[in-house]
């Protein structure tokens, strides 16, 4: 079917549908401006806003988790930390009072 044969108020509907210059995918009041880069709508500069405003929020939320998560891995690294410095100290006292006897016992024979 041609143009020529379609009405030319129905093909200048078909046309606004198709269209960039169609309306805004989300809110369907505004002219759609750009491209939403999160969903690939076609939305208008209000809408886009929103989308780079939820974006966002999805991003701090998630860096607000990730900085828990590594405050978790901080106390349980320092922690580890002080158990092991604990253990060493208690190793070198150990290594300490058994060379001390065995020095007393060499001066002993």
């Amino acid at each position: 079917m041609s143009s020529q044969n379609i009405p030319s108020a129905h093909r200048k509907h078909h046309q606004q549908q198709n269209s960039p210059n169609s309306n805004c995918a989300e809110c369907k009041k505004k002219p759609q401006q750009v491209q939403c880069l999160h969903c690939s709508q076609h939305v208008c500069l209000e809408c886009a806003q929103k989308h780079v405003n939820l974006v966002a929020g999805e991003s701090d939320g998630a860096v607000h988790l990730l900085n828990e998560k590594l405050d978790v891995l901080d106390r349980i690294a320092t922690i580890t930390r002080q158990k092991i410095a604990a253990e060493r100290d208690k190793m070198v006292q150990a290594a300490d009072a058994e060379r001390d006897r065995a020095f007393t016992l060499l001066s002993q024979m």
